[in-house]
């Protein structure tokens, strides 16, 4: 009931104008962007890979990157986590979902789950950071672990999500000609 209700909404707001609105929102917040902003401000604060673009990790390699950020970094973390890091998944989430919707109108339900999985994952992975690095360098390897759990997911999610637009894009590519040609209207 929950997904039908969700698909129908955004049904209803999947228009181009709300995607492209939605598209310049995402890349606005786009943490990346952030993070090329903030490593051409402060040179001298060492910018280690990010976790969340890992596919998979361990407590090692959590504790070699924060170790790698320095204070001044995982200060900086915590707080990123708590607003750019919350912003950024609802944004491409509501992207994904809308382009989902409009690409499988009759099967939107069967998709929703996907952006609803990899914004949930994205959002525990979010906030697991934030309480390895305020528990560092003695959080347990289990929250760690969970961390990288969540990021896997997060990833598997949005495998899936881009699989189902592309999939969407070829059927709807395949069916325009025969179902929108003007002059076969006409005849």
């Amino acid at each position: 009931m929950f997904l039908h209700t969700l698909a129908r909404w955004f049904q209803r707001h999947a228009s181009t104008r709300t995607i492209l609105w939605t598209t310049a929102g995402t890349l606005l917040v786009n943490p990346g962007i952030f993070s090329a902003v903030k490593s051409w401000l402060h040179p001298g604060i060492p910018q280690p890979r990010p976790l969340d673009l890992y596919l998979f990790y361990d407590p090692t390699t959590v504790r070699t990157t924060l170790q790698a950020l320095g204070p001044a970094g995982r200060a900086s973390l915590p707080w990123t986590a708590f607003t750019l890091d919350l912003v950024y998944p609802l944004f491409y989430g509501s992207l994904i979902a809308l382009l989902l919707t409009r690409l499988h109108r009759s099967k939107a339900e069967k998709w929703l789950w996907l952006p609803l999985l990899t914004v949930g994952a994205d959002l525990a992975e979010n906030t697991l950071l934030s309480l390895l690095t305020v528990t560092y360098p003695t959080f347990p390897d289990w929250m760690a672990c969970t961390a990288a759990g969540a990021t896997f997911l997060k990833w598997a999610g949005l495998t899936g999500s881009l699989f189902g637009i592309l999939l969407g894009f070829l059927l709807t590519a395949r069916m325009k000609p025969a179902s929108h040609d003007p002059l076969r209207n006409q005849r």
